[in-house]
């Protein structure tokens, strides 16, 4: 309901603003439906009526394998070269049909588009399904099979072949649809030049914050401070939008990247209000813009809180919107004081208005009511350099303005040094009277202090603790695993000992969770949760719930036929045990993946990881219901 809301309201308004910036985006010729690679090309991109799109409802076809999905799929043809819907929960699935004309089979697919929640991708011929690969940052960066910002794809095409290209994307972003074809050495070389234009934006960002903190701490003056963080947030905001972040800093903390970009926009629209408050002087040459502003700058705030806290699909739609109104509203405000004669409003409302029409290119592009392109897509960088170069000059300006004021106070100043002496008398009385006070004062708030920090210690040790068990079934979390795993691998590289690795997964959870309701389906987990519990007593032994229905199990000194001992054991009393919950009983099944491994230094604990979920995505492709074992040695995990 929120969400529907946010979408409805201001629609109509944004969409009346925005309609005249599409004269600046070419729209193509309509195209052949079908994409052919020829040696005449090294990038192939989609043209118009190439793409077919259906969108999936929640009870849309649930229970269909894919190839019935496909052909029962109530498809239409997208007109726009490049599929942008807005923001959308749904599943959205697009096809397109290809033919390689060309000697060459090293091409790639290309999603240039790194904010993807989840996306699968099909390729079938008559043959059927040939490739099948599963992306999005629901996985950690290091599960991508090409170390890219974007989603990059190697698809195998032979010669004179034509085959069909499904993709399902499902996303708390924007949905869209930017793909391509590219020979890879050219794909290679094209993303070098890229690669370069954004290190230089981003080298741009730096040295403008380094430049005004050091005019901050010169000066005092808390606008160089706003300024600083409004850069800082707005870099923060490019680095997720742009998937750098993901790429380079945060590769394994997916919570953090589903949240990064909105939680970033709204910080950045809160010191962008505070910035325009202090830089302009708003109390005094306008208090009705001031609570205004103040407004803003907690709306900012609480979009932010939404993100972390409640729902990040919901806080992007409210982002665009409130950077449009927000962005407006400070012009505004910048065109009134500069009509009182306040000269750094000129500079202000120039740089600003460069800002508000990148917003509305960019929020048009998110919104689905403009093309997706570099203009759309790449206008907020732009915008952004030119915004903050101007704002540099208005802040510049601030400072020659300052130093006049300066130096007039400082002849007023000499008119008053009479006063200022007998002042200063007082001052020195009055100031030996509180060092008095504050000895007094010190033992006092020296206990307190000692009191806060022990119980600020206790609560840091408790919150500690929390973060490592799943609150849902009392098992270990996922991050606790993850570093388990390292360590247990570590240590059996080190005794040259066996470290056994087990993923359990509750076969169709999903079906399961809309059949009987979302309480049945904890029940469930908890159910498995305690099973997986009995089953490993060892102190050494960890069990922890790695996704909504996944398990992680991990059995170090366990050899293989311990292993399937535990496995089998698991899987047997899940299948004979029904779970009751008083008006009907569930009866369920789990897929498993068991996976011995001999570690060694030379090889990552990642490896095991990968080998188990690999295998487990087999077994649950063949139906599940069943356990899949391997043994492998280092070398061969290598």
């Amino acid at each position: 309901m929120p969400a529907n809301f946010f979408s409805k309201f201001g629609f109509q308004l944004l969409r009346a603003i925005v309609p005249f910036l599409g004269l600046v985006f070419g729209m193509t010729a309509n195209a052949s439906d079908l994409v052919q690679l020829s040696q005449s090309s090294n990038r192939v991109d989609m043209s118009n009526n190439q793409i077919w799109h259906w969108e999936q409802m929640s009870d849309d076809l649930p229970d269909l394998p894919l190839q019935a999905r496909i052909n029962r799929a109530n498809w239409w043809l997208v007109e726009r070269a490049t599929p942008n819907l807005g923001y959308s929960r749904e599943s959205h699935w697009f096809k397109f049909r290809v033919q390689n004309l060309d000697s060459l089979d090293d091409w790639f697919l290309v999603l240039e588009y790194p904010l993807v929640r989840a996306i699968d991708i099909f390729v079938l011929n008559e043959l059927g399904v040939q490739q099948v690969f599963q992306a999005g940052d629901r996985f950690e960066y290091a599960a991508r099979s090409i170390d890219h910002r974007d989603y990059i794809f190697p698809i195998d095409i032979r010669l004179g072949e034509e085959f069909d290209v499904v993709i399902r994307v499902k996303s708390d972003y924007a949905i869209q649809l930017p793909v391509y074809f590219a020979e890879q050495r050219y794909f290679w070389k094209q993303d070098a030049f890229k690669t370069l234009l954004h290190g230089l934006f981003f080298g741009f960002l730096l040295l403008m914050v380094l430049y005004n903190c050091f005019l901050f701490f010169a000066t005092r003056d808390v606008s160089y401070l706003y300024y600083v963080l409004f850069t800082s947030f707005v870099g923060l905001f490019q680095l997720g939008q742009q998937g750098f972040g993901f790429q380079y800093f945060w590769p394994t903390h997916i919570w953090w990247q589903h949240r990064v970009v909105p939680a970033s926009a709204a910080m950045a629209f809160v010191f962008a209000a505070l910035f325009v408050q202090t830089f302009l002087n708003t109390p005094k040459w306008s208090p009705q813009s001031h609570r205004m502003l103040s407004v803003f700058a907690m709306l900012g705030l609480g979009v932010s809180v939404i993100t972390l806290v409640f729902d990040a699909h919901l806080a992007q739609i409210i982002n665009a919107y409130l950077g449009v109104f927000g962005a407006i509203a400070m012009l505004v405000v910048g065109a009134l004081i500069w009509k009182k004669g306040v000269k750094a409003a000129r500079y202000f409302v120039l740089a600003w208005l460069v800002f508000i029409v990148s917003i509305l290119l960019f929020a048009g592009n998110k919104l689905g009511l403009l093309p997706r392109n570099v203009w759309t897509e790449y206008c907020i960088q732009l915008g952004t350099a030119l915004e903050l170069s101007l704002l540099s000059f208005a802040l510049a300006d601030r400072i020659n303005s300052t130093r006049r004021e300066h130096e007039h106070l400082l002849q007023e100043a000499r008119n008053y040094q009479y006063l200022a002496n007998q002042a200063k008398d007082r001052a020195v009385e009055i100031e030996r009277i509180g060092k008095e006070r504050l000895q007094k004062n010190v033992q006092t708030k020296t206990d307190q202090l000692q009191v806060a920090l022990k119980e600020l210690s206790n609560a840091n040790r408790q919150l500690e603790e929390l973060s490592t068990v799943d609150s849902l079934t009392g098992v270990r979390s996922s991050v606790f695993f993850s570093d388990t795993l390292t360590e247990e691998w570590d240590r059996a590289a080190r005794e040259k000992s066996v470290l056994s690795l087990m993923l359990v997964s509750v076969d169709q959870f999903e079906q399961i969770g809309d059949r009987y309701g979302h309480v049945a389906a904890e029940e469930i987990l908890k159910n498995v949760s305690g099973v997986l519990k009995k089953s490993v007593t060892r102190p050494a032994d960890s069990v922890a719930r790695l996704a909504t229905a996944d398990f992680g199990i991990l059995l170090p000194n366990t050899n293989e036929s311990g292993t399937k001992h535990v496995s089998q054991g698991i899987f047997d009393f899940i299948a004979r045990e029904p779970l009751n919950l008083g008006v009907c009983s569930i009866s369920i099944s789990v897929s498993i993946s068991a996976v011995v491994s001999y570690p060694s230094r030379e090889v990552k604990a990642s490896a095991i990881l990968s080998e188990a979920e690999k295998q487990l995505f087999e077994v649950m492709a063949n139906g599940g219901n069943r356990i899949a074992f391997s043994t492998e040695a280092s070398e061969a995990a290598t």
